[in-house]
């Protein structure tokens, strides 16, 4: 299939719970299926029950949060043709309605 954009994996950071870090999920992937959705997934990590996607549009801007999920896989539904795009995912679980990281 041809690559209608750059889609770049940038170092995921994963914590969930305190004084608990996680390493960077395994067998994560990217992949453009259309002119505007990108496919996401990842193994998930023990004790985390919730994902945070953040994306950039370049390795160096700010990155912000675009989508949330209980799953390990997630579709970014709102791409453009010909951009460049980068993500880190954060995992987290839900305690008494608070996010723990």
């Amino acid at each position: 299939m041809q690559s209608f954009a750059r889609i770049t994996h940038e170092s995921p950071y994963f914590s969930c719970g305190e004084n608990v870090n996680y390493n960077a999920p395994k067998d994560f992937a990217l992949t453009r299926t259309s002119t505007t959705t990108i496919d996401l997934s990842w193994k998930k990590v023990s004790g985390c029950t919730h994902y945070e996607i953040h994306r950039a549009n370049d390795k160096n801007s700010t990155y912000h949060k675009v989508l949330k999920t209980k799953n390990s896989c997630v579709n970014d539904l709102f791409v453009r043709k010909g951009e460049g795009y980068y993500y880190k995912v954060r995992g987290y679980r839900s305690y008494n309605d608070q996010k723990v990281y």
